[in-house]
């Protein structure tokens, strides 16, 4: 077991950025990746999500990186925020070399569902999972990304609290996922390291 476990946090959205400050805040080696390279880049010159979260400072030691296989090289988990599954986590995984980086990493990739209490946690998820033909659903989505065992993406997936999910291949768990207090926050980032093996 690692002394001090690394994290990387796919998308720096408003989720994504704020839990990776949460966490590097925290004395964990976090790392937090985005596919805009110019505005990550800015982000990391000024500590500030100006797009997402323009009030909050973040912390000095969070690393900010846009190459996919640095982000994830050294990582003991690998979190991919509960963003739309088509206009962005689809959008990630449709950059040349993503999907290859998250099946070879060594960490395990655990994917937080944008499902709360049967609806999308926000935007168009809904409308544009009809157009694909997957369910709005915690279950379909996680099939949708399906294990890395079998040719997917995840190692984990976190459903929302009361939610369930069976996905071959996959560690279902079920926590508050709401970021309502530094403590749920905190559990859910335990719970993500419990299914990498790896205690904080």
């Amino acid at each position: 077991m690692p002394e001090n476990p690394k994290l990387t946090v796919l998308g720096a959205g408003s989720w994504g950025t704020a839990l990776a400050a949460l966490t590097a805040r925290n004395g964990v080696p976090t790392t937090l990746w985005g596919r805009d390279r110019e505005a990550l880049a800015a982000l990391a010159a000024s500590r500030c999500n100006q797009r997402y979260l323009p009030d909050i400072e973040l912390p000095a030691e969070l690393a900010c990186e846009s190459d996919l296989a640095r982000a994830v090289r050294g990582a003991d988990i690998v979190l991919i925020a509960p963003s739309n599954p088509v206009v962005s986590v689809g959008a990630i995984l449709a950059v040349p070399g993503i999907r290859g980086a998250l099946r070879t990493t060594a960490a395990k990739v655990v994917g937080l569902s944008p499902v709360i209490g049967g609806k999308p946690l926000r935007g168009m998820a809904d409308e544009c999972l009809e157009v694909i033909g997957v369910e709005t659903t915690s279950e379909a989505i996680g099939r949708h990304y399906g294990a890395r065992s079998i040719n997917g993406i995840l190692d984990g997936w976190l459903v929302d609290e009361g939610d369930t999910a069976d996905i071959d291949g996959v560690d279902v768990r079920s926590i508050p996922l709401l970021m309502t207090s530094p403590e749920e926050t905190a559990k859910m980032v335990r719970t993500a390291f419990e299914i990498a093996g790896v205690e904080l």
